[in-house]
């Protein structure tokens, strides 16, 4: 094969591997000339354009009026008493609102109804309460209890409560859902006292 016609094929074929590479090169440097673009910085953002306004006049509990957004989602700062949280997401916040104002519903009906309430603690993070005959309240927010393992350990953990804290003569559940026959059986022989109110109605 002549020299000629070989040193053309060659070029050709050197010619059809490097092209694609210098078009990539090419854009590539046309991308790079391209400005930024104009993003927006997360950061605070006013929490009262995605809350109702009673999320901030709580007595017992109220969101800040600031939340951090992250580009998606914002993280609200609840504080209730001395406890402080974040919880991120306006969905999951109102959720905490909520239930935290149920369960303050729930003291405020057993004060009312059964005794009144000295002294306030934590119980397996759950907000509990103690009455002036030495009754541990526990103000329970749910929509159905069935029997679980779950719900069987955390019962015999409050019955146990009577026997280590010397200021508990006795345990009461109230709560604002319902719970299976199941689980009322349990509560009864474990000495738990156990009602259900409808907050809604006031009962």
């Amino acid at each position: 094969m002549p020299a000629r016609i070989l040193t053309e094929r060659i070029y050709l074929r050197v010619l059809s591997a490097t092209l694609p590479l210098c078009l990539l090169s090419s854009a590539a440097s046309e991308v790079s000339k391209t400005p930024p673009q104009d993003y927006e910085t997360p950061g605070p953002v006013n929490a009262e354009d995605f809350l109702p306004k009673s999320a901030f006049t709580g007595s017992k509990i109220f969101a800040g009026k600031t939340a951090e957004n992250d580009g998606l989602n914002n993280t609200y700062r609840i504080s209730a008493g001395k406890d402080e949280r974040n919880v991120v997401g306006t969905a999951a916040a109102l959720e905490y609102l909520r239930d935290f104002e149920n369960v303050a519903e729930l003291l405020a009906a057993y004060a009312q109804k059964a005794a009144a309430l000295q002294s306030f603690r934590l119980e397996d993070k759950l907000i509990c309460a103690v009455d002036q005959n030495g009754v541990l309240l526990v103000p329970v927010s749910l929509d159905y209890a069935i029997w679980t393992a779950t719900v069987a350990q955390r019962l015999s953990e409050l019955a146990d409560l009577k026997n280590s804290d010397q200021n508990i003569k006795s345990v009461a559940i109230w709560t604002d859902g319902k719970a299976s026959e199941r689980v009322k059986t349990e509560l009864k022989q474990r000495g738990i006292d156990y009602q259900s109110l409808s907050l809604n109605e006031g009962a």
